[in-house]
């Protein structure tokens, strides 16, 4: 490594109490890793744009009321979050679980038409109690 250290790059990422721990635990990793930057969790509202992305990207758009239960459920996930719950991993599984919901609440109905087959409704998303963080 010592030989390529111009070309190689190596980064470690995890919270930052761990992380602390980890490289306080060798003597030899911090002069290693020399640089340490620290993210702060998303707020709501990044919460909420990030699921929304996160929709385009696969060509799904929310109803309204498939939008207002999305903003709660994110405004109950931030109030009560664990601080290793990993919040934009909390959106992305919030999001995958709502498309897999509206499948399977579409699967037996004919005659869909696009805009069925691309809104998510408020009742495709899932109890905050379903989702694992």
């Amino acid at each position: 490594m010592e030989d390529n250290r111009d070309n190689l790059v190596v980064i470690l990422a995890g919270y930052c109490n761990e992380m602390d721990h980890f490289v306080r635990s060798n003597p030899g990793l911090r002069s290693r890793f020399p640089i340490h930057i620290q993210f702060n969790d998303y707020s709501c509202e990044d919460l909420f744009q990030i699921a929304l992305h996160l929709y385009g990207e696969r060509d799904y758009v929310l109803s309204s009321a498939g939008r207002w239960r999305l903003k709660n459920l994110l405004s109950e996930f931030s109030s009560q979050s664990h601080p290793h719950s990993g919040n934009a991993r909390f959106v992305r599984n919030l999001t995958e679980k709502s498309i897999r919901r509206q499948a399977l609440r579409l699967i037996d109905k004919n005659n869909l038409t696009r805009k069925d087959l691309t809104t998510i409704e408020d009742v495709d998303m899932p109890e905050l109690s379903d989702l694992k963080v």
